[in-house]
Protein backbone atom coordinates (compact mmCIF):
# COMPACT_ATOMS: atom_id res chain seq x y z
CA UNK A 1 0.00 0.00 0.00
CA UNK A 2 1.39 3.40 -0.94
CA UNK A 3 2.22 5.76 1.95
CA UNK A 4 -0.65 8.07 2.81
CA UNK A 5 -3.13 6.10 0.72
CA UNK A 6 -6.13 4.47 2.37
CA UNK A 7 -7.29 1.14 1.04
CA UNK A 8 -10.16 -0.99 2.22
CA UNK A 9 -8.92 -4.08 4.04
CA UNK A 10 -11.36 -6.35 2.23
CA UNK A 11 -14.72 -6.32 0.49
CA UNK A 12 -16.76 -6.10 3.70
CA UNK A 13 -16.69 -2.31 3.99
CA UNK A 14 -17.87 -1.94 0.41
CA UNK A 15 -20.54 -4.55 1.09
CA UNK A 16 -21.86 -2.48 3.99
CA UNK A 17 -21.96 0.61 1.77
CA UNK A 18 -23.79 -1.29 -0.96
CA UNK A 19 -26.29 -2.83 1.46
CA UNK A 20 -27.17 0.56 2.93
CA UNK A 21 -27.63 1.94 -0.57
CA UNK A 22 -25.23 4.86 -0.29
CA UNK A 23 -26.35 8.18 -1.78
CA UNK A 24 -29.13 6.57 -3.81
CA UNK A 25 -30.80 5.17 -0.71
CA UNK A 26 -30.58 8.58 0.97
CA UNK A 27 -32.37 10.15 -1.98
CA UNK A 28 -35.06 7.47 -1.91
CA UNK A 29 -35.59 8.07 1.81
CA UNK A 30 -35.71 11.83 1.37
CA UNK A 31 -38.49 11.89 -1.25
CA UNK A 32 -41.48 10.89 0.97
CA UNK A 33 -40.28 13.08 3.85
CA UNK A 34 -39.77 16.17 1.70
CA UNK A 35 -43.10 15.62 -0.06
CA UNK A 36 -44.88 15.23 3.29
CA UNK A 37 -43.43 18.42 4.80
CA UNK A 38 -43.94 20.55 1.68
CA UNK A 39 -47.52 19.41 1.02
CA UNK A 40 -48.40 19.83 4.71
CA UNK A 41 -47.03 23.39 4.66
CA UNK A 42 -48.93 24.29 1.49
CA UNK A 43 -52.22 22.50 2.20
CA UNK A 44 -53.19 20.35 5.20
CA UNK A 45 -52.27 17.16 7.04
CA UNK A 46 -54.49 14.70 5.16
CA UNK A 47 -53.24 15.69 1.69
CA UNK A 48 -49.68 15.51 3.07
CA UNK A 49 -50.27 11.99 4.38
CA UNK A 50 -51.69 10.87 1.02
CA UNK A 51 -48.85 12.55 -0.86
CA UNK A 52 -46.19 10.83 1.27
CA UNK A 53 -47.76 7.42 0.72
CA UNK A 54 -48.06 8.10 -3.01
CA UNK A 55 -44.43 9.25 -3.14
CA UNK A 56 -43.09 6.10 -1.46
CA UNK A 57 -45.17 3.91 -3.79
CA UNK A 58 -43.64 5.70 -6.78
CA UNK A 59 -40.16 5.29 -5.28
CA UNK A 60 -40.89 1.60 -4.70
CA UNK A 61 -42.00 1.17 -8.31
CA UNK A 62 -38.81 2.84 -9.55
CA UNK A 63 -36.65 0.59 -7.38
CA UNK A 64 -38.46 -2.51 -8.64
CA UNK A 65 -38.07 -1.41 -12.26
CA UNK A 66 -34.37 -0.84 -11.64
CA UNK A 67 -34.08 -4.43 -10.44
CA UNK A 68 -33.06 -3.46 -6.91
CA UNK A 69 -33.62 -5.84 -3.96
CA UNK A 70 -37.26 -6.16 -2.93
CA UNK A 71 -36.67 -6.16 0.85
CA UNK A 72 -35.73 -2.45 1.14
CA UNK A 73 -38.72 -1.60 -1.07
CA UNK A 74 -41.14 -3.40 1.26
CA UNK A 75 -39.49 -1.87 4.32
CA UNK A 76 -39.77 1.65 2.88
CA UNK A 77 -43.46 1.24 2.04
CA UNK A 78 -44.29 -0.20 5.47
CA UNK A 79 -42.23 2.44 7.33
CA UNK A 80 -43.80 5.37 5.48
CA UNK A 81 -47.25 3.81 5.81
CA UNK A 82 -46.91 3.54 9.60
CA UNK A 83 -45.45 7.06 9.87
CA UNK A 84 -48.26 8.53 7.78
CA UNK A 85 -50.90 6.65 9.79
CA UNK A 86 -49.51 7.97 13.08
CA UNK A 87 -49.48 11.52 11.72
CA UNK A 88 -53.11 11.14 10.71
CA UNK A 89 -54.20 9.53 13.99
CA UNK A 90 -52.43 12.11 16.16
CA UNK A 91 -53.65 14.96 13.98
CA UNK A 92 -50.14 16.44 13.94
CA UNK A 93 -47.46 16.48 11.26
CA UNK A 94 -44.78 15.71 13.84
CA UNK A 95 -46.48 12.37 14.46
CA UNK A 96 -44.90 11.26 11.17
CA UNK A 97 -41.55 11.04 12.96
CA UNK A 98 -42.70 9.33 16.18
CA UNK A 99 -41.55 5.82 15.22
CA UNK A 100 -38.08 7.05 14.20
CA UNK A 101 -37.60 8.84 17.52
CA UNK A 102 -38.78 5.93 19.66
CA UNK A 103 -36.73 3.43 17.65
CA UNK A 104 -33.52 5.43 18.01
CA UNK A 105 -34.07 5.88 21.74
CA UNK A 106 -34.73 2.17 22.24
CA UNK A 107 -31.65 1.14 20.26
CA UNK A 108 -29.46 3.57 22.22
CA UNK A 109 -30.67 2.16 25.55
CA UNK A 110 -30.29 -1.40 24.30
CA UNK A 111 -26.76 -0.74 23.06
CA UNK A 112 -25.47 0.99 26.18
CA UNK A 113 -27.29 -1.50 28.40
CA UNK A 114 -25.67 -4.47 26.66
CA UNK A 115 -22.22 -2.95 27.26
CA UNK A 116 -22.92 -2.42 30.96
CA UNK A 117 -24.08 -6.03 31.25
CA UNK A 118 -20.88 -7.26 29.60
CA UNK A 119 -22.66 -8.56 26.51
CA UNK A 120 -21.98 -5.93 23.79
CA UNK A 121 -24.82 -6.26 21.31
CA UNK A 122 -22.63 -6.21 18.20
CA UNK A 123 -20.58 -9.11 19.57
CA UNK A 124 -23.69 -11.09 20.46
CA UNK A 125 -25.32 -10.57 17.06
CA UNK A 126 -22.17 -11.10 15.01
CA UNK A 127 -21.11 -14.33 16.69
CA UNK A 128 -24.69 -15.59 16.74
CA UNK A 129 -25.03 -15.08 13.00
CA UNK A 130 -21.72 -16.86 12.43
CA UNK A 131 -22.44 -19.70 14.85
CA UNK A 132 -19.35 -19.02 16.94
CA UNK A 133 -20.89 -19.24 20.39
CA UNK A 134 -19.95 -17.02 23.33
CA UNK A 135 -16.27 -17.88 23.67
CA UNK A 136 -15.32 -14.36 22.59
CA UNK A 137 -16.38 -13.03 26.01
CA UNK A 138 -13.33 -14.69 27.58
CA UNK A 139 -11.07 -12.64 25.29
CA UNK A 140 -10.69 -9.16 26.79
CA UNK A 141 -9.43 -7.60 23.54
CA UNK A 142 -12.28 -8.99 21.43
CA UNK A 143 -14.87 -8.02 24.03
CA UNK A 144 -13.50 -4.48 24.11
CA UNK A 145 -13.67 -4.11 20.31
CA UNK A 146 -17.26 -5.32 20.27
CA UNK A 147 -18.02 -2.86 23.07
CA UNK A 148 -16.48 -0.01 21.04
CA UNK A 149 -18.56 -0.99 18.01
CA UNK A 150 -21.74 -1.23 20.05
CA UNK A 151 -21.04 2.04 21.83
CA UNK A 152 -20.42 3.84 18.54
CA UNK A 153 -23.81 2.86 17.15
CA UNK A 154 -25.49 3.58 20.49
CA UNK A 155 -24.01 7.09 20.42
CA UNK A 156 -25.40 7.69 16.94
CA UNK A 157 -28.86 6.48 17.95
CA UNK A 158 -28.66 8.46 21.20
CA UNK A 159 -27.78 11.65 19.31
CA UNK A 160 -30.71 11.05 16.96
CA UNK A 161 -33.08 10.57 19.89
CA UNK A 162 -31.94 13.74 21.68
CA UNK A 163 -32.01 16.03 18.63
CA UNK A 164 -35.15 14.61 17.05
CA UNK A 165 -36.89 14.48 20.43
CA UNK A 166 -36.10 18.13 21.14
CA UNK A 167 -37.39 19.25 17.75
CA UNK A 168 -40.48 17.07 18.21
CA UNK A 169 -41.30 18.56 21.60
CA UNK A 170 -40.78 22.11 20.33
CA UNK A 171 -43.01 21.49 17.26
CA UNK A 172 -40.31 22.37 14.71
CA UNK A 173 -41.50 20.01 12.00
CA UNK A 174 -39.41 21.52 9.20
CA UNK A 175 -36.21 21.27 11.20
CA UNK A 176 -37.23 17.81 12.39
CA UNK A 177 -37.54 16.63 8.80
CA UNK A 178 -34.12 18.10 7.95
CA UNK A 179 -32.55 16.49 11.03
CA UNK A 180 -34.24 13.17 10.20
CA UNK A 181 -32.48 13.17 6.83
CA UNK A 182 -29.17 14.65 7.94
CA UNK A 183 -28.74 12.33 10.94
CA UNK A 184 -29.78 9.06 9.30
CA UNK A 185 -27.59 7.58 6.56
CA UNK A 186 -25.01 10.43 6.66
CA UNK A 187 -24.25 9.33 10.26
CA UNK A 188 -25.05 5.63 10.08
CA UNK A 189 -23.02 4.92 6.96
CA UNK A 190 -19.58 5.98 8.31
CA UNK A 191 -20.49 4.48 11.69
CA UNK A 192 -21.30 1.15 10.03
CA UNK A 193 -17.94 1.18 8.24
CA UNK A 194 -16.13 1.75 11.54
CA UNK A 195 -18.17 -1.05 13.13
CA UNK A 196 -17.00 -3.43 10.38
CA UNK A 197 -13.38 -2.48 11.04
CA UNK A 198 -13.80 -2.97 14.79
CA UNK A 199 -15.42 -6.36 14.23
CA UNK A 200 -12.46 -7.40 12.07
CA UNK A 201 -10.08 -6.34 14.88
CA UNK A 202 -12.13 -8.39 17.34
CA UNK A 203 -11.98 -11.42 15.04
CA UNK A 204 -8.21 -11.18 14.69
CA UNK A 205 -7.80 -10.77 18.44
CA UNK A 206 -10.05 -13.70 19.21
CA UNK A 207 -7.99 -16.12 17.13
Amino acid sequence: MRPGRFELPDGRVKAVYDRMGGVTSLLYTAVPIVVFVVVNALTALLPAVCAAVGAVLIVAAVRILRGEPLQPVVFSVVAVGIAALLAYLTGSAKGYFTVNILTSGSLAVLGFGSILLGWPLIGVLWTLLNGRGTGWRANRFARRQYAYATGLLALVFGAQFVVWGYLYLTDRVGWLAAARLGMSLPLLLPAAVLVVLLVRRAERGAV
